[in-house]
Order: C-alpha cells, then sequence, then structure tokens
C-alpha cells in the first residue's frame, strides 16, 4: 500500500507499507524532472526529530 502526502512547499512524501515501512522524499520541478532526496527504511514506530 502507497500513500503520498504533500509536506511544505514542493517537497512530497511517499510512504510504502508492507514487510518493511519506506519513507521517501521527494520533489518535482517546473519542467517536470523528478529529484529524489532522501529515502529511509522505518526501524521504530517514531521517528525521531
Amino acid at each position: 500500500m502507497t500513500h503520498a502526502k504533500a509536506m511544505v512547499g514542493v517537497l512530497i512524501e511517499l510512504r510504502v507499507r508492507g514487510k518493511q515501512e519506506v519513507r521517501v522524499f521527494y520533489a518535482f520541478t517546473v519542467g517536470k524532472r523528478i529529484y529524489l532526496l532522501h529515502a529511509f527504511i522505518k526501524k521504530t514506530k517514531k521517528t525521531s526529530i
């Protein structure tokens, strides 16, 4: 199951759930390019700040 949520400005968070929960942060540009900024596999329930 996937879920995308707009964050601040053009930043978007993509959540991929399954056996492992994966988070990907990305952004679109005006020229329709996609920039993957950061991705990680969640190992705990709460993301630390």
